[in-house]
C-alpha cells in the first residue's frame, strides 16, 4: 500500500529506484456499510515514493464509494515493514489506518472510520489471494466477508421490547437483519423463538413476533414527541467483551441531550445514559414511562452520547407492517421503581444465531 517499499523494492527493482518511485500495484478493499449491514468492495492502485510515504486510490464498481489515502512507513529499512495513514472517502468519512507488508510489494491494512465503518485492504496481491486474505483478516471476519465476495451470516445479541400484548416487538435492523434464527430471552430466563416480520436499514428498525403473549408492553410518546433535557431511562441486556452483564437486564438513567442525530438526521435524537454493546434495540422511556426512542448507536469519540430512533419513526414503521401499538401524551411522572418494573417485563434479549 505505501509503496515506500519502493525503497525496499529499490534493491529488487533497480529501474523503479531510478525513477524514484515503486510501480503501481493493485489494491483490493472492502468496507462495511454503516452499522455493518453489508459490504462494499473496491479496487484501485497504490504507489510509494522514496521517502517512506505513499498514496492509494480505490472505488467501488458503481462509484458510490471511493476513498484515497496517504501513508507513511515506520521503522528502519526491512523487507517487512509496518506503517500508518489516513483515508478520506467521498462520504466525508475519515479513517486512521494501520498496515503491514507481506513482502516488499504486498501487504494488508485496516481501520475504522469516524462513523464506525470498517475498512480493510490488500495491495500487490492477485484477485484470488486478496479476497482470501481479506476473508481471513480480523476486519473481514467481523463484517462477514467471504472469499467469493458474499457476506457470512451473523451471530450476536441485542435487546428488544414489546409494543402490544400480541407478542410483537421492536429491535434494531442491525441486530436482526442477518440471522438464520432469532430467539428472545426475557428477564426470567424464558427462551422463545422469534420470527422476523420486517426490517429497514434507515432508520434502524426491525419488528419481530414472539409466539407468546407479552407480559407487558410500552406505549409510544405522542405529544410532545421528545423534549430537550428531560429525564430518560433505558433498559437492555448488554455484555462487554467476555463479561456478561445481561442475565437479568441492566437499567441506566440520563437525559435527552440532542433533538437530532448525526448530521442533523431528524429520524434520531441523542441522549446521555450509559449504553453498551447489547443495548441496541432496547427502549428509551421518559419520566412518565412512555417510549421516547429505540437505542440505535453511539459514535466514536463523542463522550457518552448515544443516538436513538424517535417514536414517530417507530410508529410509521409499525403502521407500514400493520402492527398495532398504543400511544400516550406526556403525563404524570411514574416512580422510578414502577417504571423499572415495567421495562424489565417488556424488554427481552434478542439472540441472532447463525447455522454456519
Amino acid at each position: 500500500m505505501e509503496r515506500s517499499y519502493a525503497i525496499a523494492a529499490l534493491f529488487a527493482l533497480g529501474a523503479s529506484a531510478l525513477a524514484g518511485c515503486s510501480p503501481p500495484v493493485k489494491v483490493h478493499a472492502i468496507a462495511s456499510t454503516e452499522r455493518q449491514r453489508g459490504i462494499v468492495q473496491m479496487t484501485g492502485t497504490a504507489m510509494g515514493f522514496v521517502g517512506d510515504v505513499g498514496v492509494m486510490n480505490v472505488k467501488s464498481a458503481d462509484g458510490s464509494l471511493s476513498c484515497k489515502g496517504n501513508f507513511k512507513y515506520h521503522g528502519g529499512f526491512t523487507a517487512k515493514r509496518s506503517g500508518s495513514g489516513q483515508m478520506t472517502c467521498n462520504t466525508g468519512e475519515t479513517a486512521e489506518v494501520k498496515f503491514k507488508q507481506y513482502n516488499a510489494l504486498s501487504g494488508y491494512g485496516e481501520g475504522v472510520t469516524d462513523r464506525g465503518r470498517i475498512v480493510a485492504f490488500t495491495f500487490g496481491l492477485s484477485d484470488k489471494t486478496a479476497n482470501q486474505r481479506l476473508a481471513e483478516s480480523p476486519a473481514g471476519q467481523k463484517i462477514g466477508f467471504r472469499p467469493d465476495g458474499s457476506i457470512r451470516r451473523y451471530a450476536g445479541t441485542g435487546s428488544g421490547f414489546f409494543v402490544n400484548g400480541d407478542g410483537y416487538l421492536i429491535t434494531n435492523d442491525h441486530v436482526a437483519f442477518r440471522c438464520d434464527k432469532l430467539e428472545t430471552v426475557d428477564s426470567t430466563g424464558a427462551r422463545r423463538p422469534a420470527t422476523l416480520i420486517a426490517t429497514q436499514e434507515e432508520p434502524d428498525l426491525a419488528v419481530l413476533k414472539s409466539p407468546a403473549a407479552a407480559p407487558a408492553w410500552i406505549s409510544l410518546r405522542r405529544d410532545p414527541e421528545i423534549q430537550l433535557a428531560e429525564d430518560v431511562m433505558i433498559f437492555g441486556f448488554p455484555g462487554v467483551g467476555e463479561i456478561d452483564l445481561s442475565a437479568s437486564g441492566v437499567l441506566t438513567r440520563g437525559s435527552l441531550a440532542a433533538l437530532s442525530g448525526i448530521n442533523n438526521n431528524a429520524d434520531y435524537f441523542g441522549f446521555e445514559a450509559l449504553a453498551m454493546t447489547g443495548n441496541s434495540g432496547g427502549p428509551v422511556v421518559s419520566a412518565d414511562g412512555a417510549l421516547v426512542g429505540v437505542v440505535a448507536h453511539g459514535i466514536k469519540d463523542v463522550g457518552g452520547l448515544t443516538f436513538g430512533v424517535k417514536p414517530s419513526r417507530v410508529a410509521t414503521f409499525l403502521e407500514a407492517q400493520g402492527v398495532s401499538y398504543r400511544t400516550q401524551n406526556f403525563g404524570r411522572r411514574q416512580e422510578p421503581v414502577a417504571r423499572a418494573a415495567t421495562l424489565r417485563k417488556a424488554t427481552v434479549q434478542v439472540f441472532c444465531n447463525s447455522e454456519e
